[in-house]
């Protein structure tokens, strides 16, 4: 077990290192915070310097064929849903024969059409989907009324998060 521990605190640690490199720190405004003493994943993210593990709220993780799997208990779980309130999910259809756009590239070109007060981060997850989290709702807002973004490559679109969004379940 001891391995597994090691893989989450370096998992952690990549993750801590890449919200660094691209100077996106995840901080949801307070009001939005669970009322709880238990650290969430986000505050353990948070303290750059501090990576220590409450191992005692974390389930044991099991070992199944070569996955790793961490139960997340269901109170937990629907605590981080509520978190993102936020967040949109983004598509982009790209024109016949147009390169794909680097992650930063498209974020710099959206933040100059969507010109947000706040920072808002954005995260691929496959077939061109992206789970876009704003920190200020009235940004959110205000970019999701304006609905599809126009490329070079082709079209952005967006669409209100819903939980258990699969990118492979989507109809193209």
């Amino acid at each position: 077990m001891a391995s597994v521990m090691d893989e989450i605190v370096a998992l952690l640690s990549r993750i801590q290192q890449s919200l660094a490199e691209h100077n996106q720190p995840y901080a949801p405004s307070e009001a939005l915070l669970p009322k709880s003493n238990k650290p969430t994943f986000g505050s353990l993210l948070s303290k750059p310097n501090d990576l220590t593990l409450y191992t005692k709220e974390l389930s044991m993780p099991v070992q199944r064929g070569e996955l790793t799997v961490v139960r997340i208990e269901p109170d937990l779980h629907e605590e981080q849903v509520k978190l993102c309130i936020m967040n949109l999910i983004g598509r982009i259809v790209l024109r016949p024969g147009s390169k794909p756009m680097k992650l930063e590239e498209l974020q710099n070109y959206l933040n100059k059409i969507w010109q947000p007060d706040k920072s808002w981060h954005m995260t691929p997850l496959a077939k061109g989907f992206f789970d876009i989290h704003f920190m200020d709702e009235s940004d959110m807002r205000k970019i999701w009324g304006g609905s599809s973004c126009a490329l070079l490559q082709g079209v952005f679109r967006l669409y209100q998060w819903q939980p258990n969004f699969n990118p492979f379940e989507q109809k193209i």
